[in-house]
């Protein structure tokens, strides 16, 4: 532990709690660690098995062992200048990666984020443990950061993204879903059902409430509006094998609210392509009398981040976005 950190932290020993040249290690569960607002503890190494009640910064050059409360407030940094480890199960609110030599979960490592991963330099290591960016809320999913003016890390190994949904209202259950994980398994998402790759069937008078009978039917939807004829409604192909892929949004019906997982190699690359985008020049009317015509595309977000659109100028600079729950749930 750094000598100049002492007079910024608090260390409450109801049992045991070591300062020591190798870090700092908290024995048994009535010990406690408590990090003031505006400090910052520069540490070895942790190893806990109390509880860390950080309101400051802790920036922890080595190994990271949490056997004690998972959760850990406010931003975590991993600063070493050798490879550092993480065992144990933590959830991280802010993680900050700056170690050219990299930090790895140790094997069977259980690991959160709330916020954000940040990757300055070096590579996040997740094979042998399981790293999750954790959503709560319609409005709330963690994110990896490597897109900061000079963020240069990466991840290595599988994470698990989550989404949190609200319950669709007047949408048949339809949830507009992208993965941020690389061609992410469609069965991640949901119990997948109906003949791979086939459309489906529109009655013959283009009913927007029901399908032809003998139609193909599951739960999970591709958008192709190239094989429309008569009825917007022959575009949509049932996906139920497979994976995702990057940059392609899909129809899926998923009941009531929670949370999907979505397990696989995080999508880290400046840019991804969805080819094919083209416009049919049709135009349908529906029996209820809706007109609809070509030139649509459904595109979902291929990043654990936000994104700022950018409209190419063979586009028109529109765009409409799936409400599902709220004052305008079952439009766009």
């Amino acid at each position: 532990m750094n000598k100049h950190s002492i007079a910024i932290l608090t260390l409450l020993c109801l049992a045991t709690a070591v300062v020591s040249k190798a870090g700092i290690v908290l024995n048994g569960s009535n010990a406690n660690l408590v990090i003031e607002i505006g400090a910052t503890v520069v540490t070895d190494g942790m190893i806990n098995g109390g509880v860390i009640t950080n309101n400051g910064v802790i920036d922890n050059n080595g190994d990271w062992a949490n056997t004690g409360t998972a959760a850990v407030d406010n931003l975590v940094k991993f600063t070493g200048t050798s490879a550092q480890s993480i065992s144990g199960t933590t959830d991280f609110q802010t993680v900050h990666l700056d170690n050219a030599t990299g930090a790895s979960l140790a094997a069977g490592a259980t690991v959160s984020v709330y916020n954000v991963l940040e990757l300055k330099t070096g590579t996040f290591t997740t094979t042998g443990g399981t790293l999750t960016f954790l959503s709560t809320a319609v409005d709330h999913c963690a994110i990896i950061d490597n897109f900061s003016p000079t963020f240069s890390g990466t991840v290595s190994g599988n994470v698990t993204a989550q989404r949190y949904h609200a319950t669709a209202v007047g949408t048949f259950d339809q949830h507009l879903m992208g993965s941020p994980v690389n061609n992410g398994a469609f069965s991640d998402f949901l119990a997948v059902s109906g003949s791979d790759g086939v459309a489906v069937t529109p009655t013959a008078d283009c009913d927007e409430t029901q399908l032809d009978p003998s139609s193909n039917y599951g739960t999970v939807f591709q958008w192709d509006e190239s094989l429309v004829s008569s009825c917007h409604l022959e575009g949509w192909v049932v996906r139920s094998s497979g994976g995702t892929s990057n940059g392609r949004g899909y129809g899926m019906a998923i009941p009531g609210a929670g949370t999907v997982d979505v397990t696989g190699a995080a999508n880290l690359n400046a840019s991804y392509a969805q080819t094919g985008l083209n416009n049919s020049s049709w135009s349908t009317t529906s029996l209820q009398g809706n007109p609809y015509s070509s030139g649509w595309h459904l595109l979902a977000n291929p990043y654990l981040a936000s994104f700022d659109l950018t409209y190419d100028a063979n586009f028109d600079n529109f765009v409409q976005i799936m409400n599902t729950h709220g004052s305008f749930a079952g439009t766009y």
